[in-house]
């Protein structure tokens, strides 16, 4: 699994259009730390569109974690580095780490299921979001992209707020979280 990531990273993947003018745009941001510095700012330069962009560090991480396991990122010399680099978690907190394995939320949308991660993660606003707009008042298509656009920022923020109360540690969230995809699944939402 490892494999593709450490190629791309050994190796270099080219920097497309977007994210030349993502790393220009944020120059001065990135300028302000020295590892990201040395990483899109080479010479003090951003990375331009058709550059290289090569991550020796993180294919050393991945080459260590696929060499011996989570433990190298949990109680390694990864863990290490991470806290040295001021991480806001301690060393034990990276040691205490138990994955949780949780089944994903899924909804229809036109002919395809959308597979997305439960609470914590905000998976569930997508869902909901794409549940809306396929009941809108007009075909997703019928809309102009103005149209569209601003259909999709209502049907956001919607979401979220439906969401709200349910996104959090999935030990007390995961439930209600179903529950509330289950009455969107079933029909309109308030």
């Amino acid at each position: 699994l490892i494999a593709p990531a450490l190629a791309a990273a050994s190796d270099g993947v080219e920097v497309n259009g977007p994210l030349a003018a993502n790393i220009q745009n944020r120059q001065a941001l990135l300028s302000g730390d020295p590892a990201a510095s040395a990483l899109f700012l080479p010479g003090g330069a951003p990375l331009a569109k058709g550059a290289l962009l090569r991550q020796a560090e993180l294919a050393e991480s991945l080459a260590e974690i696929a060499r011996e396991g989570p433990a190298a990122f949990y109680q390694g010399k990864i863990a290490r580095a991470l806290v040295a680099a001021g991480s806001w978690f301690m060393a034990e907190d990276f040691a205490d780490h138990r994955s949780l394995w949780q089944e994903p939320l899924r909804a229809p949308y036109r002919d395809i299921e959308i597979v997305t991660q439960p609470p914590n993660s905000y998976g569930l606003t997508l869902l909901l979001q794409l549940l809306a707009l396929d009941r809108g008042e007009r075909p997703v298509e019928a809309l102009d992209a103005k149209a569209l656009i601003l259909s999709g920022l209502k049907e956001r923020r919607s979401a979220y707020a439906l969401a709200r109360g349910v996104i959090g540690d999935p030990d007390t969230q995961d439930e209600p979280a179903r529950k509330l995809l289950a009455k969107a699944l079933t029909g309109p939402l308030p």
